[in-house]
C-alpha cells in the first residue's frame, strides 16, 4: 500500500515539479488514457483509480517508474498477465512521452516499450458495444474458475 501523504506534503512536491509534469497530473488526456486502459482490461472503477494514483505518484517523484509494475502486483490483486499488459500500456503511452521530465527527476533512463503509435485509440472512449464484447465469455473456452 502506498504511504499516505498529507495534502500539504503532496502540494509541496507538486510545486517543485517541472511544468510538464504539473500539467500531466491534472491532464484530461492522461486521465482518459488510464480509464480506457482499465476498461480494456475489464477493471472496476476502484482498480482504475489505483492505477491513476500510482501514475500520480510516479509524476510526483514518489514511485519509480520501474516500481510501477510491482505496485500493480501488490495493490491490485489481479492476475499477472493483465498486470503485464496494463504496465506495458502505461509505460508506452504515459511514462515514455514524459521521459524528458521523469529522467532527471529520478536520475534514470526511460527506454521505449513499443512504438508509441496507437495513442489515439487510447484517447477514444470505448463504445458500449466494445465494452459488452470485452465482457462476453468465449463459448469455446472452458472456465478456469
Amino acid at each position: 500500500m502506498f504511504k499516505k501523504y498529507s495534502q500539504e506534503e503532496l502540494w509541496k512536491l507538486y510545486e517543485s515539479l517541472p511544468e510538464e509534469l504539473k500539467k500531466a497530473i491534472f491532464s484530461k488526456e492522461i486521465s482518459d488514457i488510464i480509464y480506457n486502459i482499465g476498461k480494456r482490461h475489464n477493471l472496476e472503477e476502484e482498480k482504475i483509480s489505483q492505477i491513476a494514483e500510482g501514475v500520480g505518484y510516479v509524476f510526483l517523484g514518489l514511485l519509480l517508474p520501474a516500481e510501477f509494475e510491482k505496485h500493480l502486483k501488490e495493490e491490485m490483486g489481479i492476475e499477472n498477465k493483465i498486470i503485464d499488459g496494463i504496465n506495458q500500456e502505461i509505460k508506452r503511452f504515459i511514462f515514455y512521452p514524459f521521459k524528458n521530465s521523469l529522467e532527471p527527476l529520478y536520475n534514470i533512463k526511460i527506454e521505449p516499450v513499443l512504438k508509441p503509435s496507437d495513442k489515439e485509440s487510447l484517447l477514444k472512449p470505448l463504445s458500449s458495444k466494445e465494452i459488452n464484447e470485452k465482457n462476453t465469455k468465449d463459448p469455446y473456452r472452458e472456465s478456469i474458475e
